[in-house]
């Protein structure tokens, strides 16, 4: 083969079509896709870790509170002579 385009006709010039701006647009986006999808794991990994943290605070205040009640009972109930 002697690198010409076979859709072109005999004896003309190939000229490049101006697909190298549609394949550029089309990397950029989908470069884009890629980088919205890490970034939103990143920040939804974050915020998840957040709110774990924050319902781990919430449930230890809460059993914290009990135990203290409990603990305030016996040694009222011990200590009250």
């Amino acid at each position: 083969m002697s690198g010409r385009n076979p859709a072109a006709s005999p004896g003309s010039r190939y000229e490049p079509c101006e697909n190298s701006r549609v394949d550029k647009a089309k990397i950029i986006t989908i470069v884009s896709v890629i980088a919205a999808i890490i970034i939103a794991w990143i920040l939804v990994n974050a915020l998840l870790s957040v709110l774990v943290f924050v319902a781990k605070i919430a449930v230890v205040a809460v059993v914290a509170g009990i135990v203290y009640v409990i603990i305030r009972f016996i040694a009222r109930d011990r200590y009250s002579d």
